[in-house]
């Protein structure tokens, strides 16, 4: 499996000119490669949410893509953005779970939409789209939870731990996805992906209501403020042709410690 997974790394070099774009000489050539390293690669291939019928239960990947292994970390954001000009207390966030310190570069990094898709752009990447995502989190054999069909417990960073604050990526082993094997795609934060989730998803959080359709977006996979949640359910509880996914609408500018991304 290394070898297959060495080759994929270095067959994309060669076939993706936005990574062939972020190397350089030394240190921004390792940072590409140490970034490949850290990705999965999901192969083009059908998903269907089973039970559920409509368009928004297939989640089809039709291209292959590698997809980051880890939430963005506040390391990843300051080796392409130094300045963390926002600064965290303008949000009234406390420097417990908003800090950029040194202690805390492998935690998730959080950002407005429009910073990750900057960022993403630095990196040669995009977000991935909500499909996309949701066939990464629950397999092809759409299983309810991103380790399998039951709800285990302390194998995410959810409210049930009382934690209060996010956690270096790649804490909860027992928690990736299958069968794609990426870390906290549910709890610890949301994250951004490019479109809206299909079909049905949650109404908007009351600091999106006032805000334009065209600036809402959508979050997915619950964070280490929200309760354990299945990726997908029954909208209707008397009815179980619509789904829902986990996910919430909001403003695509919001800034929260509990709203980071993957890349893709």
């Amino acid at each position: 499996m290394g070898h297959l997974r060495r080759a994929l790394i270095f067959s994309s070099l060669a076939a993706c000119p936005g990574l062939l774009a972020c190397q350089g000489e030394g240190e921004r050539g390792s940072r590409a490669l140490y970034e490949l390293e850290r990705m999965s690669f999901v192969p083009a291939a059908p998903c269907h949410i089973d039970g559920y019928s409509g368009p928004q239960a297939d989640c089809t990947t039709p291209n292959a893509i590698l997809v980051d292994l880890y939430e963005v970390t506040r390391g990843d954001w300051l080796s392409y953005f130094p300045d963390r000009s926002q600064g965290p207390m303008r949000h009234g966030w406390t420097s417990s779970v908003a800090a950029f310190d040194k202690d805390k570069l492998d935690w998730p990094a959080y950002f407005s939409l429009p910073e990750a898709q900057a960022l993403a752009e630095a990196r040669g990447m995009r977000l991935p789209s909500a499909a996309e995502w949701i066939h990464v989190a629950v397999g092809r054999r759409s299983q309810g939870y991103p380790w399998g069909y039951r709800p285990w417990s302390s194998v995410a960073n959810t409210l049930e731990l009382g934690l209060g604050a996010p956690v270096p990526v790649g804490t909860f082993e027992n928690g990736r996805s299958r069968p794609f094997g990426c870390y906290d795609m549910l709890g610890n934060v949301w994250e951004w992906v490019s479109d809206r989730v299909p079909g049905y998803s949650s109404p908007p959080s009351q600091d999106a209501l006032t805000v334009p359709g065209d600036e809402l977006a959508s979050i997915l996979g619950g964070a280490y403020n929200t309760r354990r949640r299945r990726t997908f359910g029954s909208a209707d509880p008397y009815s179980a042709t619509t789904v829902r996914f986990h996910a919430r609408t909001v403003d695509r500018n919001v800034v929260s410690p509990s709203i980071g991304a993957r890349m893709c």
